[in-house]
């Protein structure tokens, strides 16, 4: 990608796509959210501001997983 190029908006259905059914995805008033539960006991919350910036944190959050 060139500098002048700019890359197509992220959509729910590319972040459903890209991480699976296991998070739950939910646009509120100023943030997206996702949620997991792992176990039954357990539950992951992950924040954005943006759509971009919840994908970014996901990603993080896997690549830590391994």
């Amino acid at each position: 990608m060139t500098g002048g190029e700019a890359a197509a908006p992220l959509t729910v259905a590319d972040v459903r796509e890209e991480f699976g059914p296991d998070w739950q995805l939910r646009e509120g008033y100023f943030c997206w959210t996702a949620t997991r539960r792992p176990t039954p006991t357990a539950r992951e919350i992950v924040v954005g501001q943006t759509l971009n910036q919840l994908v970014a944190k996901l990603r993080a959050e896997m690549d830590s997983q391994g």
